[in-house]
């Protein structure tokens, strides 16, 4: 049910975005995925603690992969959302300095 409601502030937040450009609504929607998030992240730790192992071995470990996965996505979309694309740029300078680096040792080693 609360996936259901998810879904529809998330495509009422999509049609209000396209419908104007004033984003009078959006606070709305934000603090709703926000609720949204929390209470995911509140309900798989409360399932990681009461099934302890069968939270990935037993029977709903599908579910509970799916969950974790909706969780690190929308934590992925929240941080995108906050960080600037600039700082985006500078992780991937400092990733291609790192695999620059490794080429350098590989070229040591030989």
């Amino acid at each position: 049910q609360l996936t259901t409601v998810h879904s529809v502030s998330q495509a009422l937040s999509g049609q209000s975005r396209s419908a104007s450009s004033s984003g009078v609504h959006e606070p709305v929607f934000k603090a709703v995925e926000i609720a949204y998030l929390v209470w995911m992240i509140f309900e798989a730790l409360m399932n990681l603690y009461v099934q302890k192992k069968d939270f990935l071995f037993g029977q709903d470990w599908q579910w509970n992969a799916f969950d974790i996965v909706m969780i690190v996505f929308t934590l992925a979309m929240q941080f995108v959302d906050v960080v600037s694309v600039s700082f985006l740029r500078i992780v991937r300078l400092c990733r291609l300095g790192k695999i620059l680096r490794a080429f350098r040792v590989i070229k040591f080693l030989r």
